[in-house]
């Protein structure tokens, strides 16, 4: 029987495979068990290599056993096999920022550690000028150190602008918009109206379909270095309002009769009256007879001028007022 001899050792993640042995005797072999770990080569030799590659980090044990060449079993022996991880470089920090931002890092390191300026402080700032690089390096005594690369992307500050827009627009127009303030790309320069998306670029061109109050807005940039602006227009439906100033109901086939015409007109009330302001006739939009033909109570109106008052509501529901003069003539 033989009292084998196992020391404890110590194991970086990834490093190679690493030698453990017991003291020879001639005659002897030895069967290793070695849990996580993977016998590289011979696992019948006092000496063998274990690759701890797929170990997790911890104590892990190892033992052998020595067998005489009857294969009886000899002496038993174990030791820990310490795993440990290499302390890894960690930090808190942005990756993108503005032109002229504070920029703050924080090492998560437990250990030793340094920043690229030489700083030993958890906590590092400074103001964003360019793009910067930076590393931060955590030191280990036992497993060697790690190194942190960083990159922190500082963007331009965008700022929204759109070019002057009509106050009210037809429908059917087309609205040209253009990008009048400053930005990196031109991709970056979004466009929606009423919050909904319309597309990209320094330039667009959208179609107004429908009638009422609309808003533009324009976004610029990207996160937080991203700026927006709105501009609020109307778009109405096409509106107009003729009034004739004479007609003369004598029968003969021509202006017979005195209306008013328009295009986008919804609704409207007509009152006429007199020179001595008695009105004489009257109707709207619901009325089986839309027209004056010259008559007042079943009676022919004298010649001579009278003065229309006419409501007229076009398709956005908004009011229109006139005061008018009309001549009938026979």
């Amino acid at each position: 029987m033989i009292i084998a001899q196992v020391p404890v050792d110590t194991i970086c993640i990834g490093e190679g495979p690493s030698a453990l042995a017991v003291p020879f005797q001639a005659g002897l072999s030895y069967q290793w068990r070695c849990g996580a770990g993977q016998i590289v080569g011979r696992a019948d030799s006092n000496l063998v290599f274990i690759d701890w590659s797929q170990a997790p980090a911890g104590l892990h044990k190892v033992e052998v056993n020595s067998l005489s060449p009857a294969y009886c079993s000899g002496d038993t022996s174990s030791a820990w096999v310490l795993i440990r991880d290499r302390e890894s470089a960690q930090a808190l920090y942005p990756t993108q920022v503005c032109v002229g931002e504070e920029v703050f890092l924080s090492s998560l390191v437990g250990g030793d550690f340094k920043w690229s300026n030489g700083s030993t402080a958890r906590d590092l700032s400074f103001q964003a000028q360019a793009d910067t690089n930076l590393y931060l390096v955590a030191f280990d005594s036992i497993c060697g150190s790690d190194t942190l690369n960083i990159f922190i992307q500082v963007n331009p500050i965008s700022i929204a602008a759109i070019n002057p827009l009509p106050d009210t627009n037809l429908v059917g127009s087309i609205l040209e918009l253009e990008f009048r303030g400053q930005s990196k790309r031109e991709d970056w320069v979004e466009w929606y109206v009423n919050d909904e998306y319309q597309g990209f670029g320094a330039d667009l061109q959208i179609a107004l379909e429908s009638p009422g109050y609309k808003t533009i807005k324009q976004v610029v940039g990207r996160g937080a270095c991203s700026d927006s602006t709105f501009k609020r227009i109307y778009v109405e439906d096409e509106f107009k309002a003729f009034f004739p100033n004479a007609f003369s109901p004598n029968g003969d086939g021509r202006n017979d009769v005195w209306d008013f015409k328009g295009v986008g007109i919804a609704h409207y009330q007509v009152q006429i009256y007199n020179r001595w302001g008695e009105l004489v006739y009257q109707y709207d939009d619901g009325s089986a007879q839309t027209a004056w033909d010259g008559y007042s109570r079943g009676s022919e109106a004298p010649v001579g001028s009278y003065v229309c008052k006419a409501q007229v509501e076009d398709a956005s529901g908004r009011l229109h007022y006139y005061t008018k003069t009309i001549n009938l003539l026979r």
